[in-house]
């Protein structure tokens, strides 16, 4: 085999491993951004389910300031000439204490939906 041609061919061979690392290299950089992308969207998902949670744990509390809302509003419209006066105004008290709760709730469930906005 002529030196030309062996040399040549060592070129080749070269050139084929510097190709075979440099692949190898490239796959390596695709295997960790793969795992980083995967741990990004585990986060990611972890974040919804507790955001999900919180936005039905809200919305389950904020039954109860509207229950006691509606049962104090119906006590005053079925019995207010039987209730005194001080206790009509205790129950309007009840009622705007528990607006008050539910317009903080209502807050924190805007809240919750701005934060999963941005």
């Amino acid at each position: 085999m002529p030196s030309q041609n062996r040399d040549t061919l060592q070129s080749l061979l070269h050139q084929q491993a510097d190709a075979d690392h440099i692949l190898q290299c490239v796959d390596n950089m695709m295997e960790q951004q793969t795992s980083h992308l995967m741990d990004r969207l585990l986060h990611a998902e972890s974040l919804v389910r507790l955001q999900a949670e919180l936005l039905t744990t809200l919305s389950l509390e904020a039954c109860t300031p509207l229950t006691t809302i509606i049962i104090l509003c119906d006590v005053l419209r079925r019995h207010r000439e039987r209730l005194s006066q001080e206790r009509c105004v205790a129950i309007i008290d009840q009622i705007q204490a528990q607006t008050e709760r539910l317009g903080q709730i209502l807050n924190q469930l805007n809240s919750v939906n701005s934060t999963a906005a941005d």
